[in-house]
């Protein structure tokens, strides 16, 4: 009898590959897929579901008897590793800042990359090697990775990372106050005791408080002042919280009146001077 084997020339490691003959029903088939073949001798004409557990070039050979006569045919196929799908990303991140995702596998720029960096990233998904810029909200996230190579995929490869909130740097500042007289800071943001505390007030001097507050403030000149604060915590610091106390002159003035005056009688007091608006 005449012999065919019907096989595509690649598969994948570990994946299942179609084998059959053209060859009618009715003869007996002794086939072998090599070593490390599952299954590794089947009966019948097929199609065979086979996979191997190694790579390299297997040779398939099909002997078949029929009407007692026997007839031999052998053919290969070259079975290839999956990609790799591993990746580098650093443990923990802030929300909302840019965090660096890098393929580390050895697959090239023209495999096909399937990244999904999960919920509340930006952006949520991409294509290409990378590196990947990508921001989260807070919370733990999962990044998985899939790479297709030569028609052979990798399985999925996961890492977990971190992501912790970014602290507020909202705080109370009173709106007014005299030159050397004391305006009061004090934090009402979210963050907890453990944070550390930035304050900034050019021109001004602390007299009291730290930490989240409340902290007394005076100036020594006239004028809109500015207070700055940058919160840190876990590593993640706030963007600038700023706030304007507009701190004023006292009034300049003198009071004038006669050295004295009789009884019931009346008498003229002057007042004379500046006094800031307010």
């Amino acid at each position: 009898p005449a012999v065919n084997i019907s096989l595509p020339a690649t598969a994948c490691i570990g994946a299942n590959t179609s084998i059959s003959t053209g060859m009618a029903a009715g003869a007996t088939y002794s086939w072998n897929f090599g070593a490390g073949a599952t299954p590794a001798s089947p009966v019948g004409n097929g199609p065979h579901s086979v996979s191997w557990l190694a790579t390299g070039t297997k040779t398939i050979s099909l002997s078949a008897t029929q009407n007692g006569c026997t007839a031999n045919a052998s053919s290969t196929i070259a079975v290839q590793a999956l990609p790799g799908a591993s990746f580098s990303l650093p443990a923990t991140a802030c929300a909302g800042t840019q965090v660096n995702i890098a393929y580390t596998g050895s697959s090239p720029a023209s495999a096909s990359f399937n990244w999904n960096f999960g919920v509340g990233a930006t952006p949520a998904t991409a294509s290409g090697i990378g590196p990947h810029q990508v921001s989260f909200t807070a919370g733990n996230k999962i990044v998985s990775l899939s790479v297709t190579e030569n028609g052979c995929t990798s399985t999925p490869f996961t890492q977990g990372i971190s992501i912790s909130p970014s602290p507020t740097a909202s705080f109370s500042l009173n709106s007014a106050t005299c030159v050397n007289s004391a305006a009061t800071a004090n934090y009402t943001g979210s963050a907890g005791a453990g944070a550390s505390f930035a304050w900034s007030y050019p021109g001004g001097t602390l007299l009291i408080g730290s930490g989240s507050g409340p902290l007394q403030i005076s100036w020594s000149s006239a004028g809109v002042k500015t207070v700055s604060l940058v919160v840190t915590e876990n590593g993640c610091s706030s963007t600038g919280g700023t706030a304007n106390v507009t701190v004023n002159s006292p009034a300049v003035f003198s009071i004038s009146s006669p050295g004295y005056a009789g009884v019931g009688m009346p008498a003229t007091i002057t007042y004379s001077g500046t006094q800031p608006a307010g």
